[in-house]
């Protein structure tokens, strides 16, 4: 128990006095002010103003949780094995409990706090009207269950996975089929019911469908579900939760006895590697693209499998909500242009934010820019090898384009044709890179910023700052013309966008030196 509060308290102490714990409680309240002045303009016209409130801030607060929250519990224990610490810590005697315990605590209580720091605006929604108190409550609980499974889930993640990477990836595909799975099998095997372990597999989806945090905080705030405080929901995250607490505690020794030693392979190095001895190749002219095109991409062996992963992906979920208005291979290509141009932007951040810190990590950067090259070229052609990582959603865009054939000319064609909604995406485009700009100056210079917290801080601060122009405009009498505010704003984004661009090359020659 010593020890365990003695890691509680350091770590206490150590947030306390970090500026970035008051940051991000400053902007989660600032977030829901801008809330409030947009419901200002029309509050007239409102019937239940307090109910809008509140229920735009418990969906805000899902969806920190469950984005941030995976990041935020996913480092508990990788961040030791990354520093070297853990087996440090083993050695003096902190057993299983006293470290599982006293690396999550602290965060269930930094995540607490940002769940309090609202309890204003909630005393707000209720005095406003539309709103009862055990709604409150009840929403409340629903989103602390919540928060407990998503922190468990995390640490389970944490335990078993060597690298943040690692940890923040596989508690985000946990949660996702947490939230979608179970809605999938139900819809694909509606047709099937009669079968014993049909309806056995379709009840069962049933039972973790009621789990969902998401629907039910949605249901209590459209009063589709009853504000029962201690609901199916409740119960199955603690239940899921604790299981997920005993697991790790039960394979944390397991899983810590043999760390990884730096620069040691993963699984998919040992299948590339593998591959290459199978037929070893020439390294290409530009090495340091070659470099990151086989660490940070995978190679081609991992670029196929990815591709495989996505158009099963994309035409999966085209054949999931095919509705017979058209036909199948036009909704196909529809799916593959509309997930490649989404999730391009997102790979985007994710390649873009880890390419630098890795060197910055693993203390390789100062020594790969005494090559005998400039240093703008060591930089981007290190980015020009992570862009190869784009190249299997490009394949599912250009193949959806194949699909759509004459429609997708015709796209095309409205889309330049139309100067207003040409802005107004140039615009969209400008700020997702200033987004990813952000994140990536966050990753090189702050070591807590891991891509998750980078890209989701760095999204958070840009979207703030377009609700708060937007809340700007409506108070001062109206939007005005869409296709001039677009070229305004699409100006004074390259005009943030070019110096902070430099920046970052800037630190990170600087950082080469330190």
């Amino acid at each position: 128990m010593n020890k365990f509060l003695a890691l509680v308290r350091r770590a206490l102490q150590t947030d306390s006095r970090l500026l970035r714990g008051y940051l991000a409680r400053l902007l989660l309240a600032g977030f829901i002010l801008l809330t409030l002045i947009t419901f200002q303009r029309d509050w007239a016209s409102r019937g239940a103003p307090g109910l809008d409130l509140f229920r735009s801030v418990s969906l805000y607060n899902y969806f920190f949780i469950t984005i941030l929250g995976t990041a935020f519990f996913a480092t508990a224990i990788t961040e030791e094995k990354e520093e070297r610490t853990l087996s440090l810590l083993k050695m003096a005697g902190v057993g299983a409990t006293s470290l599982i315990l006293g690396k999550w605590t602290p965060r269930m209580i930094g995540a607490f706090l940002l769940l309090c720091v609202q309890i204003p605006f909630t005393v707000l929604a209720v005095t406003l009207g539309g709103v009862q108190i055990d709604q409150v409550v009840a929403v409340y609980i629903s989103l602390f269950a919540h928060l407990f499974l998503v922190g468990s889930i995390g640490l389970f993640c944490s335990v078993v996975m060597s690298t943040t990477t690692g940890a923040c990836g596989l508690a985000g595909g946990v949660l996702i089929l947490h939230h979608f799975l179970p809605t999938v099998l139900a819809l694909a095997l509606r047709n099937q019911q009669g079968f014993f372990i049909v309806d056995v597999i379709i009840s069962i989806s049933m039972m973790l469908s009621d789990m969902n945090g998401f629907r039910v905080v949605l249901g209590l705030m459209m009063g589709t579900t009853s504000s029962i405080w201690i609901s199916t929901q409740v119960l199955g995250n603690l239940i899921v939760g604790g299981l997920f607490m005993a697991v790790t505690w039960v394979i944390f020794d397991r899983c810590t006895c043999n760390e990884k030693e730096p620069g040691s392979l993963n699984f998919f190095d040992r299948l590339r590697k593998r591959s290459q001895n199978l037929g070893r190749g020439r390294v290409w002219d530009a090495a340091i693209v070659w470099k990151d095109h086989q660490l940070l991409s995978g190679g081609a062996i991992f670029l196929l499998l990815k591709t495989s992963l996505y158009l099963v992906f994309m035409i999966g979920s085209a054949v999931l909500t095919y509705g017979g208005w058209s036909s199948l291979t036009v909704t196909i290509g529809y799916s593959l242009l509309t997930w490649s141009f989404f999730l391009m932007f997102l790979e985007l951040g994710i390649m873009a934010t880890r390419l630098y810190r890795q060197e910055l990590s693993n203390q390789t950067w100062s020594i790969l820019l005494l090559i005998p090259r400039r240093e703008s070229e060591i930089i981007y052609s290190k980015f020009i090898g992570g862009l190869t990582s784009l190249l299997p959603l490009t394949f599912c865009f250009f193949l959806g384009s194949i699909l759509l054939g004459e429609k997708f000319l015709k796209l095309m064609g409205d889309i330049l044709g139309d100067l207003d909604l040409l802005l107004v995406m140039t615009y969209f485009t400008l700020q997702a890179l200033i987004a990813i700009h952000c994140s990536v100056y966050l990753a090189v210079t702050q070591k807590w910023a891991i891509w998750p917290i980078a890209l989701f801080s760095s999204g958070f601060v840009v979207f703030m700052g377009n609700v708060m122009g937007v809340s700007c405009l409506a108070i001062g009498g109206g939007p005005g013309e869409v296709g001039a505010l677009a070229f305004i704003g699409s100006f004074f984004s390259a005009i943030i966008l070019i110096p902070l661009h430099l920046q970052i090359g800037k630190r990170l020659v600087e950082l080469a030196g330190e």
